[in-house]
């Protein structure tokens, strides 16, 4: 009886130890994947340049880190993307995308230089400040306010945005 006793000791405490075991391997195994995603979205911002020209003008953004800018870097790797802008409240241009992207929107303070995504389906160039729901693309690193409402101007302008 005691050997079976201890038999039975031997086998529980080996199972257990195996247990332990697979349940530290899969969570290594999850940290693992945890940071080869993050070291991919680090890799995207910074693999890929988004250029907007506006008047000639190549401008340079610095691209937010969601979905939504994901999404687009996925489009402008098969073509330029080119839009349409009005004035709008004389604080953007806004133009029609003519299809839904992945929105992220959340309520932002925006300022000059902010490019958003704007109901799902329209971006927004601020040259001035505005408080609205939208999903943040990026900001236009290489030119002051004043710069950019010259270069944009009273009246329709185009918007091409591409990928370097």
């Amino acid at each position: 009886m005691k050997n079976k006793i201890f038999l039975l000791s031997i086998i529980l405490l080996f199972s257990i130890f195996t247990m332990l075991l697979i349940i530290n391997n899969k969570q290594n195994n999850k940290t693992y994947e945890d940071n080869n995603t993050n070291l991919e979205k680090e890799d995207t911002m910074e693999k890929y340049k988004v250029v907007l020209t506006v008047n000639n003008k190549e401008l340079d953004i610095e691209l937010e880190d969601n979905s939504t800018v994901n999404q687009l870097i996925e489009i402008l790797k098969q073509k330029e993307l080119i839009i349409k802008a009005y004035d709008y409240g004389n604080f953007e241009k806004v133009g029609n995308l003519g299809y839904d992207l992945i929105t992220n929107d959340e309520e932002v303070q925006t300022e000059y230089g902010d490019i958003v995504l704007y109901q799902g389906n329209k971006i927004s160039l601020f040259y001035n400040s505005n408080n609205w729901s939208y999903t943040k693309l990026g900001h236009i690193k290489n030119i002051d306010k004043e710069q950019l409402i010259n270069l944009l101007g009273d009246s329709d302008v185009i918007l091409k945005f591409t990928l370097k």
